[in-house]
């Protein structure tokens, strides 16, 4: 049984080897890498965190430009203005609603005297 399990794990050993070796091929078929030993490109630590940072970088900002367009922010700052003068002009609506119904009903509440309640009746014109 241990037989067996070696033998496994040298196929997945050999199986990894064959996938690394394709990408440093790959690798120096596409960019001209040099890969180390392990098929992976070799850098000194300080120059993999340049990299890395800059990397992260260039990917911080397409992410901004995707996301958040320069654009963008003027845009959803005239929208935010416009949902404001909209919510101004509905306050103006509802105030001014509410102004002609208080005339109205205070209107219809005055007593009307007989003299004064019928409008004059056109004269007729012979």
């Amino acid at each position: 049984m241990p037989q067996q399990d070696m033998s496994v794990r040298d196929e997945d050993q050999l199986a990894r080897d064959q996938s690394l070796d394709q990408l440093k091929d790959q690798l120096r078929a596409s960019l001209g890498y040099e890969g180390g030993a392990d098929g992976l490109v070799s850098m000194e630590s300080g120059e993999l965190h340049r990299f890395m940072g800059e990397l992260g970088d260039k990917i911080a900002e397409h992410d901004r430009l995707i996301v958040a367009p320069p654009w963008l922010a003027k845009l959803q700052a005239q929208v935010a203005r416009l949902e404001g003068e909209v919510v101004d002009l509905r306050g103006s609506l509802a105030e001014s609603r509410a102004e002609v119904l208080e005339l109205r009903s205070a209107l219809q509440a005055r007593p009307v005297s007989p003299e004064h309640g019928a409008a004059p009746a056109p004269a007729a014109s012979a």
